[in-house]
């Protein structure tokens, strides 16, 4: 609907980055409240002002409009996420970290999935501006439930004190002559240091690849349809507009993600973080092959099937990883650092995709972003041999 709501294709691809692109501002921000401030009320902000962006987008068409709209959202989604993987952080052990962030990843699918199913129906039904503007008022009660369930929880935990973990006594609990100077870290520590500074790295790397194709394929899918399908795709005995049929593959991807994702978390448990994103990487080529190869509803549809058990797969093994390396004194900084760079990825996969579209055509510009893809994954399969399992 870009001409609809007066907005140029190749601007397209700018709206769908730029939410990313400034939360690797606002990471760095949400994980400094979080380590120095730790109070709720700004979850609670994040949600009413989420809500007034996508109000925004139902009032307020053209590019600045959206533009403003997408920063304030990504601003918003860094405190959203951060809370989110911190609460499980404070839960977890290291038995059940993987569980839980599957757990975790797959109660947030639950919200993409019906926001992508009935986002694609409610804009073909009742149109685009009545969509939004039904999204932003659940957000907003959504806002106001939990306003009232944190507030009573605050109240209840007030003057308690999370107790202190191994990593937190190591730095507080030093000898009376070491606390003026530098700490002096033991060679067995020093190499530990070191280790864990390599699996950041690589924990990094690896998470801005799998976003950066994950958005890539998501964002192309609606011009992917359109381009191979046709506007109307009609079948036997009914057809479906692009926009509907965009919205149920989109609702059928997350609807993958929830149901695989606890089901990833106990593999990343029981089986370790590398096998798990080693199997991830191998089903995200195979899948991509097929977008950039058939045309066909049934071949696109088995491709987003696979894209859409990779995507996952890679995520949860990666958030356990990330809890495995965090120490809770630095959680909201290590947190930070590493959702920045998903977001890198994020925000890099619709900028660059629909500029290559732009570029060379269509046609042959999704064939190019779909094999970029398979290559950046199999490299990231080949960076998933760097560290012995996280959770040794």
């Amino acid at each position: 609907h870009a001409d609809q709501l007066g907005i140029k294709l190749v601007f397209v691809g700018v709206l769908l980055s730029v939410n990313r692109f400034v939360r690797l501002l606002t990471n760095s921000l949400a994980g400094y409240v979080h380590d120095h401030i730790g109070r709720w009320w700004h979850f609670v902000a994040a949600l009413v002002v989420g809500a007034c962006t996508t109000a925004a987008y139902g009032l307020f068409w053209g590019f600045w409009a959206f533009l403003i709209a997408r920063l304030a959202w990504g601003t918003c989604w860094s405190f959203l996420r951060l809370e989110g993987y911190a609460t499980v952080m404070q839960q977890a052990t290291i038995q059940n970290r993987g569980k839980l962030m599957g757990l975790y990843r797959s109660i947030s699918g639950i919200g993409f999935f019906a926001g992508s199913l009935l986002g694609g129906v409610l804009t073909d039904t009742i149109g685009f501006r009545n969509c939004l503007l039904s999204f932003a008022a659940l957000m907003l009660l959504g806002a106001t439930v939990t306003f009232l369930d944190l507030s009573r929880s605050h109240a209840r935990n007030a003057g308690k004190t999370e107790p202190a973990t191994f990593s937190e006594s190591y730095h507080t609990k030093k000898p009376l002559r070491q606390r003026t100077h530098e700490p002096v870290l033991p060679p067995t520590a020093l190499k530990d240091v070191k280790q864990k500074s390599r699996r950041h790295w690589l924990i990094y790397y690896i998470g801005y690849a799998n976003a950066l194709v994950g958005s890539a394929a998501s964002s192309t899918l609606g011009l992917l349809i359109k381009t191979r399908l046709g506007t109307v795709i009609r079948f036997s005995r009914f057809s479906i507009r692009v926009a509907s049929l965009t919205g149920i593959l989109l609702a059928l991807r997350w609807s993958i993600s929830f149901l695989f994702s606890p089901i990833f978390g106990h593999l990343a448990d029981r089986w370790g973080r590398r096998f798990l994103l080693f199997f991830g990487t191998l089903i995200g080529v195979v899948g991509l092959a097929l977008l950039a190869t058939q045309g066909g509803l049934i071949w696109i549809s088995v491709a987003l099937i696979l894209t859409s058990i990779s995507s996952p797969a890679i995520s949860v093994a990666l958030d356990a990883a990330i809890t495995d390396v965090a120490s809770a004194k630095q959680r909201g900084k290590t947190i930070g650092a590493y959702t920045t760079f998903t977001d890198l990825g994020s925000a890099k996969g619709p900028l660059v995709g629909y500029r290559v579209i732009d570029w060379i055509g269509v046609s042959a510009g999704l064939g190019v972003v779909y094999w970029a893809s398979v290559v950046l994954l199999l490299s990231a399969a080949l960076a998933s041999f760097g560290f012995k399992r996280m959770n040794d």
